[in-house]
């Protein structure tokens, strides 16, 4: 059953009209990423309808490491950068595109070089601050994600980390330099636990720049809003939670769109992410399930999202849900010899299996049940007597189906009174084991029933049937977004005519790992590294054409280039360094011997550098070649 709304009334200002046009910021660096860079679209082009000024924030692969792409490898860079031009050319009107280094200072560059290389520890990690930005911490975020693992080696992965660090502090202070040369109104930013996510978040508030950070919706055709804050606020979720309710709570369709969320759970129906229920056998259970006990089921949660985002998110009386499970079984053993613990991991966490099964070896009053069964989770909630949960979503719907239920740590849904909520361990001892726990009124479940499933904006110009489309079928404005080299090597060459050259120099760096024996992409890097004026980074992308590319193709980059190179070599002469002018033209020539049309023209460089004079020889081709293309 669909949403009576097309948007959330707790964000109804968000897309409303104003009466003078706003700064807006769009931070969109992760354009591999979908829906989430088609929502980025999405939101600047809301803004631009209503006549606001936006700038778009995009990667075009100058960062040493992302969150899609940790080691920086060049084909997903590139798919990246090819979805980020197409996304933005896709856009009603031009907009200004944004890239973070450009706006970095010497002294920011050098702060970047005295970033710790390693770290001696987890917590050591943990607790690295640069400025008012938890960089180690967000940086310990994204790399628990690489890993899939709450447990991270900083002297093995030392390589990885520095990485992420670097590009998260880069992020940071290339998005205070942003903001501080321009008033923006708002930024968007997606998600912001990541690390070069929530350095954008930080950068914000350091400056007091009001922000937003976005996530999927109630469904697949939606995203949210979430206002100065992460999404995993969760007492920022729970007020619009209750807002939302009050709002709705009389409207007649509201009751059935709450009741909806919890049948549509048990039915496995995926709406916004995927159900990792759906492959187990309905009423399967535990071989010891008929045991004679009271059957405590604990539902676990996947910690991964939530270790690394700051304090108050978790931990409320145990500091994980491992170290907790040892101590509740031996409370039990204690006080309770007639209960009995099912743990079933929740069904994502496949990483942690092996964890789990130490965590409880030896605990006799503790019935496992790993993340690949197949045992049915709704038949474990239907047979329990009690369920404890660590903020897990099957505690509210425990509540629903008439079971008690008690949450260890903090949830989404605190304070809704639709849980048992402990603050001690002496406070959940005693709800684990009296004699009697009547389960919390069903209709106290309702109000976030209700919000989760119809919460978020309707998508207006994009369009999609997927949960999440990696094959990028769904369109933006009519566009499908699909990674493509030959589109993303076209876009360069308008680049380049448009005198987007530090862009040009960067992307086409890239594209010439892919494309190696690609003259015309060689020939763009060359040409935009010299009109830069960087020099020796020019001459080492020569030569490295000339390692790559075949001799047809070094010819065509040599047309391309070699006017250029000649001016370059004079200039070199006229700046006074005898031993720059000296390399340079040596260089130059060593490579034009390598082809036939030019090995005369080569030859003459490198007995004018031998003598030190100045280069003359003038080549028949110019670089009026690229333009042709």
């Amino acid at each position: 059953m669909p949403s009576p709304n097309d948007s959330d009334p707790n964000l109804d200002h968000t897309f409303a009209p104003a009466e003078a046009p706003r700064q807006i910021l769009v931070y969109a660096p992760l354009a591999y990423s979908t829906p989430h860079f088609e929502t980025d679209l999405e939101i600047a082009q809301r803004h631009t309808d209503l006549g606001d000024v936006v700038d778009l924030v995009l990667c075009h692969g100058d960062l040493p490491s992302c969150q899609l792409n940790p080691l920086h490898e060049p084909r997903r860079c590139l798919q990246c950068v090819s979805r980020s031009l197409q996304g933005a050319a896709q856009l009603s009107r031009k907009l200004p595109t944004l890239d973070l280094s450009s706006f970095l200072r010497p002294e920011d560059h050098q702060r970047l070089a005295e970033l710790p290389p390693q770290f001696a520890s987890q917590q050591s990690l943990r607790n690295f601050r640069f400025e008012s930005f938890d960089a180690g911490m967000a940086t310990l975020s994204s790399i628990i994600d690489f890993a899939r693992s709450l447990h991270i080696d900083t002297r093995r992965n030392s390589t990885v980390i520095h990485a992420t660090l670097y590009a998260a502090v880069l992020s940071y202070l290339g998005m205070k330099r942003i903001l501080g040369e321009k008033t923006y109104e708002r930024v968007y930013i997606y998600n912001g636990r990541w690390s070069m996510m929530r350095s954008a978040v930080r950068a914000c508030e350091a400056l007091g720049v009001p922000y937003y950070t976005h996530e999927r919706g109630s469904d697949f055709k939606k995203f949210a809003l979430n206002q100065n804050t992460l999404p995993h606020d969760k007492d920022y979720y729970r007020k619009r939670v209750q807002a939302t309710w009050e709002t709705a709570r009389a409207a007649p369709e509201t009751i059935a769109l709450a009741e909806a969320f919890f049948h549509d759970r048990r039915r496995h129906v995926e709406k916004k992410w995927f159900c990792h229920t759906k492959l187990q056998e309905s009423g399967r259970v535990p071989a010891d399930w008929q045991r004679t006990a009271q059957r405590i089921v604990f539902f676990t949660s996947s910690e991964f999202e939530f270790a690394a985002i700051g304090d108050g998110v978790t931990g409320r009386i145990y500091p994980g849900q491992m170290q907790a499970t040892k101590r509740i079984s031996r409370l039990l053993v204690a006080a309770a010899p007639d209960r009995h613990l099912w743990i079933r991991v929740h069904p994502n966490d496949k990483t942690s299996g092996g964890d789990w099964k130490e965590a409880v070896a030896g605990l006799g009053n503790v019935t496992l049940i790993q993340p690949e069964a197949t045992t049915d989770s709704n038949a474990l909630l239907d047979g329990a007597d009690r369920v404890l949960t660590f903020g897990s979503t099957m505690g509210i719907e425990a509540t629903f189906w008439g079971k008690p239920a008690i949450c260890a740590d903090y949830s989404f849904y605190d304070g809704l009174d639709a849980q048992y909520e402990p603050a001690t361990e002496q406070e959940l001892l005693h709800l684990l084991t009296c004699r009697d726990l009547p389960p919390k009124p069903r209709a106290h479940a309702l109000a976030y029933g209700y919000y989760i499933n119809t919460y978020g904006e309707t998508f207006r110009h994009f369009t999609t049937d997927q949960i999440s489309d990696y094959e990028f079928k769904s369109p933006f404005r009519g566009r499908c977004l699909k990674p493509d080299h030959h589109d993303l090597r076209q876009r360069l060459i308008t680049l380049y005519h448009g005198g987007d050259l530090r862009r040009v120099a960067t992307i086409a760096g890239i594209l010439s790992e892919v494309l190696p024996d690609d003259g015309l992409v060689h020939s763009m890097g060359i040409l935009s590294l010299l009109k830069l004026d960087a020099v020796p980074a020019a001459i080492d992308a020569l030569e490295v054409a000339a390692e790559k590319a075949a001799p047809a193709q070094l010819e065509v980059v040599l047309k391309n280039t070699a006017k250029v190179l000649i001016d370059t070599s004079k200039q070199t002469a006229q700046r006074g360094s005898p031993a720059t002018f000296q390399d340079v033209t040596r260089r130059i020539g060593a490579v034009m011997l390598r082809v036939a049309a030019f090995a005369a023209i080569g030859q003459k460089l490198i007995e004018m550098a031998g003598r030190g004079g100045v280069a003359r020889p003038e080549p028949e081709a110019t670089n009026e070649a690229l333009v042709a293309k």
